[in-house]
């Protein structure tokens, strides 16, 4: 039914056109052929939130909107939407699409980088799976902290 690719610019802009039309997060997977989990991911990945100033011009006290708790996270369908003074959420599929581009190209171009890549040699690979000095020595607790503040080292060997 569903798959399982990466979103595309297209299926960006069907999920932006389903929040202005107000569909049903079931309607709208089935539409763009997406898991709804992740359409519901997509949108709280790439809300953008723009600020109101109609609580000062309305006089009305500022507060945060339940809507933006659950789907569809943005206020473009919500009926509470003229009289809100809450803070505007909203959904672009071009600038979620740039970010998700920008994200894939800096994790990708990080992977093949040689630069950026950590080389281990095989004798440094050697010496990390050995044990170090440090696991034959145990840590003091704290109620041997003051007996051992007392004695002349701080650290005691295992037996």
């Amino acid at each position: 039914m569903y798959d399982f690719k990466h979103l595309t610019l297209e299926q960006r802009m069907d999920i932006q056109l389903g929040l202005k039309e107000g569909l049903a997060l079931k309607d709208l997977s089935e539409r763009i052929r997406k898991s709804p989990r992740t359409i519901s991911q997509e949108i709280r990945l790439h809300l953008i939130r723009k600020e109101s100033s109609k609580s000062e011009f309305n006089g009305t006290p500022k507060f945060a909107c339940s809507q933006h708790l659950r789907y569809p996270f943005v206020c473009d369908a919500c009926p509470f939407k003229p009289q809100c003074a809450s803070d505007r959420y909203t959904y672009d599929a071009k600038t979620a699409d740039k970010a998700y581009r920008m994200t894939l190209s800096t994790t990708r171009r990080g992977r093949s980088n040689p630069s950026t890549a950590s080389c281990v040699t095989s004798s440094q690979r050697a010496s990390l799976s050995t044990p170090s000095l440090r696991s034959k020595w145990r840590w003091p607790s704290a109620t041997s902290t003051a007996i051992a503040s007392v004695q002349t080292s701080s650290r005691q060997p295992m037996n």
